[in-house]
């Protein structure tokens, strides 16, 4: 976000777009695109043309592809502000798209490998690629090593003291660490969600993070059971707040 508009990333087929999956050699063509919304009332903005979903890259995904990245997974690795720019992370193409967020317009793009996660610092910006905690220069794209996490890094934010969370998808809990890349601490339990009591410091899958009023909050993959958005003490990694979603999209035998 910056100060008028929240900006928010699209990965995917576009509404009505079908596809036969049928064939052992079925492909289709994903679309990489940013909308913003108006930080006041939360309506969507278009960009200029009306255009309401800005394109920043095509690819096509699927056996029939010739892409090296398995069907199931998206192209879209992060999106971040910084510096007057939108940056939108590509782990399909290994590119950083610099964007124009007030055209949509992509003006340039530099490699990146293996990314998996964007967040900015006031004008800095860091990333997850190649398995590490990384610095990057929004002029040149140039990284520089700050850490290199243990397990599965999947998602990264930036608290306002500079501490980096990262979570980490393998061992199931966000990992901790100073601004120099000092490993300090972990939040959550490691193993996963299992069968038995409920324990709010299991996670499943740990994914997206954003630090906000002291309060690191966190999203997980595919946790259905239940689903849950949860906020944890940015400094001791105590729950402070969970909440609690509705059964999976349509409600399949809910009855009603």
């Amino acid at each position: 976000a910056d100060d008028k508009f929240l900006y928010v990333a699209h990965d995917g087929l576009f509404w009505g777009q079908k596809v036969d999956r049928s064939a052992e050699d079925w492909k289709e063509e994903r679309t990489l695109s940013v909308m913003r919304l108006d930080r006041e009332n939360f309506t969507i903005t278009e960009f200029p043309g009306k255009v309401r979903f800005a394109p920043i890259r095509k690819y096509e995904a699927g056996p029939g592809s010739g892409s090296k990245m398995p069907p199931e997974k998206d192209a879209l690795a992060g999106l971040a502000y910084a510096n007057g720019s939108l940056y939108l992370a590509d782990r399909e193409s290994n590119q950083l798209f610099v964007t124009d967020p007030a055209t949509g317009q992509s003006s340039r793009q530099f490699p990146l490998t293996a990314p998996a996660a964007l967040a900015s610092s006031g004008d800095r910006l860091f990333a997850i690629a190649d398995g590490k905690l990384v610095s990057l220069d929004p002029a040149t794209g140039k990284t520089t090593t700050i850490a290199s996490p243990e397990g599965q890094p999947n998602g990264l934010a930036v608290g306002p003291d500079g501490r980096f969370f990262v979570s980490d998808a393998k061992d199931e809990l966000v990992r901790v660490f100073d601004p120099k890349g000092k490993s300090l601490s972990v939040v959550g339990k490691p193993g996963g969600v299992k069968p038995g009591p409920y324990d709010p410091l299991k996670f499943h899958h740990p994914s997206g993070l954003t630090v906000s009023n002291g309060l690191l909050w966190v999203t997980e993959d595919d946790r259905w059971q239940p689903k849950r958005l949860a906020a944890f003490d940015a400094t001791t990694g105590e729950v402070r707040k969970e909440y609690f979603g509705p059964t999976n999209y349509g409600a399949q035998g809910a009855g009603m």
